[in-house]
């Protein structure tokens, strides 16, 4: 190899890659019903299937994240895509939910920060705030990184969560991945209540 190509070859892997889009609307998507926590394409698919999938994700914006454009750059030492803390992308799945036929669909992988992917699933954080385990900081860092994307965007922040219990309907709700139908890991409410809430 020449100096010169020696040379071409660092500036290249130094340069942040284009980015191509951002989709600051992904941040509005709705929180799963609760019928359905728990149950994901990662399990239901496979291990391999998730790999392909959200690495095909990771890719496809130039390894940003689709929702605020984050960057995360190849860790040689780490042997990922991430920035120096370790933090990397995370694969969000994006459905389409019909709360009258009370099905959830799996559209898409989509390649997002974890701030992003905190305020998505803002319910979640919000419970991880009650039991302790993120601090006051931690939940503003999130709520306030979120909330500045969508309105640099023209969009109305929404931190809404999910009260619903679903309890009356809990056995018709249903994933469908593919074109399989797959349905709730815990028998009713109490269930999902004692795994997420108590435990």
């Amino acid at each position: 190899m020449t100096k010169k190509q020696s040379l071409s070859i660092e500036t290249v892997e130094e340069k942040e890659p284009e980015l191509l889009f951002t989709r600051p609307e992904l941040l509005l998507h709705p929180n799963l019903p609760k019928p359905l926590h728990g149950l994901n394409p990662r399990t239901v698919m496979g291990q391999k299937w998730w790999n392909n999938e959200r690495r095909r994700a990771y890719a496809t914006n130039n390894y940003h994240c689709w929702a605020c454009g984050t960057y995360r750059n190849f860790n040689l030492d780490l042997n990922k895509f991430c920035d120096d803390s370790g933090e990397s992308l995370d694969a969000h799945e994006c459905y389409r939910i019909d709360y009258e036929k009370k099905e959830v669909e799996l559209v898409e992988i989509v390649a997002i920060c974890k701030n992003c992917h905190q305020y998505i699933h803002s319910g979640r954080t919000n419970s991880l705030y009650e039991k302790g385990v993120i601090d006051e900081k931690d939940c503003f860092i999130v709520f306030s990184h979120g909330d500045s994307i969508l309105i640099d965007a023209g969009l109305i922040p929404c931190n809404e969560v999910d009260t619903n219990t679903y309890q009356e309907e809990w056995n018709e709700w249903k994933l469908i991945i593919d074109g399989k139908e797959h349905y709730s890991k815990f028998k009713d409410y109490f269930e999902w209540y004692k795994h997420y809430m108590i435990g």
